[in-house]
């Protein structure tokens, strides 16, 4: 019986976490649906708690779909490997909901995957809604890029983006974007999966720990993606904000030396005050500018938790 469930479970699981974007994850899901391929594959979406009919959605139009309904918003690590432990197949596809698969993504993504003997995480093209490129893979950020960032110098001088003509072609970078990642579940057997304390950096960590145990990371840029970029972050820059800052700080804090993360730490503490005073005196000309100032209120909040009493809470 346990032979024929292992020859009956799909060779792909495609994994998708939710929050409040339901007209979003529909056009992402009917994308994904009508894929054909030479290997079976399974959907499974959670939903973080969403307050705007997803569920309904998910119940009514979507019965193929593996769904799991988070009872809170559980955040985007534990929300993918929650999925992780109940799927099925051979090789993960870690999905935002705000993207469409282009046709053929799916199989292309497969073979080259294939090719590395199991132990490579395979970054596709990323495409803006508008069709444009979306940089989709990056330098990890050291001391250097945040002491440039209290001067707002950082993407001037010394940005952590590779250069655009780099995309056209097949490279390894040291990081790739979480919003579509595809990887052997020996990958997540390495790694444990995401690390749930970070947001913002999840994707980075993850690809950095598969390095360190000898993976690598391909973007590829033979398969297309379309990102709708960002379209669960922007609706509440409190939870946003903050956790960009400081899951530098908490990546800092596991990966580099002590030194490394006091100075790094001063330094974010220097970027949120200053941003906390400028927005203080922009908030009375819009209201993004006021949700920004209390976003970089709450994120210096935030700075002193982690930094004095290790609270690695991401909401």
């Amino acid at each position: 019986m346990k032979e024929r469930r292992r020859q009956m479970a799909p060779e792909l699981s495609v994994v998708i976490v939710s929050y409040n974007v339901r007209d979003f994850l529909r056009k992402c899901l009917l994308s994904i649906l009508p894929e054909r391929t030479d290997f079976t594959f399974e959907v499974i979406v959670a939903d973080n708690c969403s307050s705007d009919g997803t569920e309904e959605m998910m119940r009514s139009e979507f019965k193929s779909v593996r769904f799991i309904k988070n009872e809170k918003n559980l955040g985007f690590s534990e929300g993918n490997n929650r999925c992780f432990k109940i799927a099925n197949g051979k090789y993960f596809l870690m999905l935002n909901p705000d993207t469409e698969i282009k046709a053929g993504a799916l199989q292309l993504l497969m073979d080259r995957c294939k090719k590395e003997a199991n132990e490579c995480i395979v970054g596709p093209l990323l495409l803006n809604t508008n069709g444009s490129l979306q940089r989709s893979a990056w330098k990890i950020e050291n001391l250097f890029h945040f002491f440039l960032d209290i001067f707002y110098l950082k993407n001037i001088l010394a940005g952590p983006l590779y250069s655009k003509d780099m995309f056209s072609r097949e490279f390894y970078p040291e990081a790739l974007s979480g919003a579509a990642l595809f990887f052997p579940r020996k990958i997540y057997e390495m790694t444990s999966g995401l690390d749930s304390g970070m947001f913002w950096m999840e994707d980075t960590d993850l690809c950095y720990r598969a390095k360190r145990s000898g993976a690598k990371c391909i973007f590829f840029p033979g398969a297309e993606i379309i990102h709708h970029s960002g379209k669960s972050a922007v609706q509440n820059l409190r939870i946003t904000i903050p956790n960009q800052l400081v899951s530098k700080l908490k990546f800092t804090k596991k990966h580099r030396s002590q030194g490394s993360f006091f100075f790094s730490a001063v330094f974010f503490f220097i970027i949120i005050g200053v941003r906390v005073v400028i927005f203080f005196f922009l908030s009375p000309f819009t209201p993004l500018f006021r949700a920004k100032r209390k976003a970089y209120t709450y994120a210096m909040k935030k700075w002193f938790l982690f930094v004095f009493k290790n609270d690695r809470a991401i909401l």
